[in-house]
Formats: structure tokens, C-alpha cells, sequence
């Protein structure tokens, strides 16, 4: 749904594209037993996809609340 209301927030440039890959890349920080450099990177990946996933929750809201 999305992409058709909400073009300009796709996610083809993240990492990490939804939530089942966000929820296993936050276990992979949260267990540990990763090096340090592979957990910058997945919090960089995490932070992105999460910046974006709360824009376009709010974006979509707004776009369906203007279709009442």
C-alpha cells in the first residue's frame, strides 16, 4: 500500500526493506557475539529503516486522512 500512496518514502535504498529483517538484525545487536564493526553497521541499517518506517506510518495517515 505504500509505494501507491506514498512514492517518494520506497525502501529500495535501505538495507534493511521490513520488519521480519529488523526484528532479526535488532536479535543478531541484542545476543551479541558479533564484532564490532557488524554491529555499527547493523545499527546504521536499523536507524534507517526505522527512520523511514515512522515517516511513512505518518505519512500514510495523513494521505488517508484527507480521503474521508
Amino acid at each position: 500500500m505504500l509505494p501507491a500512496l506514498v512514492p517518494e518514502l520506497a525502501d529500495d535504498d535501505l538495507e534493511i526493506r521490513n520488519g521480519g529483517k529488523a526484528v532479526a538484525a535488532f536479535f543478531r545487536l541484542a545476543d551479541g557475539g558479533i564484532d564490532a564493526d557488524e554491529a555499527e553497521r547493523l545499527r546504521r541499517e536499523l536507524l534507517a529503516y526505522c527512520e523511514r518506517d515512522t515517516l511513512a506510518m505518518v505519512r500514510l495517515h495523513e494521505v488517508l486522512a484527507r480521503r474521508r
